[in-house]
């Protein structure tokens, strides 16, 4: 089952080591906006009625926090991607995995984004738009030169294989 999510040739290129941190940090602080307050008001409004309730509200508000730290670590390293000739593999997911095959010739744009924390680590994302809404992608966890780089690439192999309109 494992050969449907490899490359026929070629080597996976993996996100870049930080990326891992940095998808851990953004979901412990995604986490955090919600499971601080939701304890908070437990402890002020439901705290005397029910005086074990802010223990099971950060209790699962701790759980989550490690579930989505782990799982973001686990992410980053099952996410790859593959230039080919003709067109650009991109591998995702922990339990439902995907592969995206993107020719080059049904690029429409690409763009290169980066958010706070992924600036505080030095990363960058790259999204693929197509012709197709069902192909667009997104390749995050990019060190800035590697963003810049694969950037270039794609725009280069896009105007080499344009479909004439």
């Amino acid at each position: 089952m494992d050969t449907l999510f490899r490359p026929p040739d070629g080597a996976w290129q993996r996100l870049a080591p930080r990326a891992a941190p940095a998808r851990a940090l953004g979901a412990a602080l995604g986490t955090l906006l919600w499971a601080v307050p939701a304890f908070v008001a437990t402890w002020l409004f439901a705290r005397t009625w029910l005086p074990w309730a802010p223990w099971v509200v950060g209790g699962v508000g701790l759980a989550w926090l490690a579930w989505r730290t782990i799982r973001g670590w686990r992410w980053a390293r099952a996410f790859g991607f593959v230039e080919r000739e003709s067109d650009l593999l991109i591998t995702s997911g922990l339990w439902s995995r995907s592969l995206v095959a993107i020719p080059y010739s049904r690029m429409q744009s690409v763009q290169v984004r980066s958010g706070p924390i992924e600036r505080f680590w030095g990363l960058a994302r790259v999204s693929l738009v197509t012709a197709s809404i069902e192909t667009s992608a997104t390749i995050p966890g990019l060190e800035a030169t590697t963003a810049t780089g694969l950037r270039n690439r794609l725009i280069e192999a896009g105007e080499a294989q344009a479909l004439a309109l």
